[in-house]
């Protein structure tokens, strides 16, 4: 049974957000969700070299969570390492696990977090909704 949400915005080229929007199975790592939902995780660096492949070494699979980080594990030692003067809400793709099987709920992330160009506001009333601005 399907019972997690994702939510996952990619910027394109031009500053507007990519809204993804799928359901997965809990328990699963969320790069692995991401690459199994055709949602683009890397941007510049999916050529071969250019990430480890989901090793938690390189950090190219960095995202921001905007909602649902009680639904992920804690922090593992290759994120304290690597985020360690990072936001507490940035993750790892390769090293965040999403709930268990039956989980249920919700997870909203930007991805590339550092490159995000708009603003997020995110409100709850049952489905997910959303809206982003352009920063200035």
């Amino acid at each position: 049974m399907l019972a997690l949400y994702l939510l996952v915005s990619v910027l394109l080229p031009d500053g507007t957000p990519d809204m993804h929007f799928r359901s997965a199975c809990g328990g699963q790592k969320l790069r692995n969700i991401m690459m199994d939902s055709n949602i683009e995780l890397y941007g510049p660096y999916a050529r071969a070299l250019l990430n480890c492949a989901g090793g938690g070494t390189c950090g190219t699979c960095m995202v921001e969570v905007l909602e649902g980080q009680e639904l992920l594990n804690p922090r593992t030692d290759k994120e304290k390492k690597l985020l360690k003067k990072k936001p507490k809400n940035w993750r790892l793709a390769c090293q965040t696990v999403v709930g268990e099987a039956d989980t249920r709920g919700a997870l909203v992330i930007q991805q590339l977090p550092e490159w995000k160009g708009h603003e997020w506001r995110y409100t709850k009333r049952g489905e997910p909704s959303w809206d982003s601005e352009e920063s200035l």
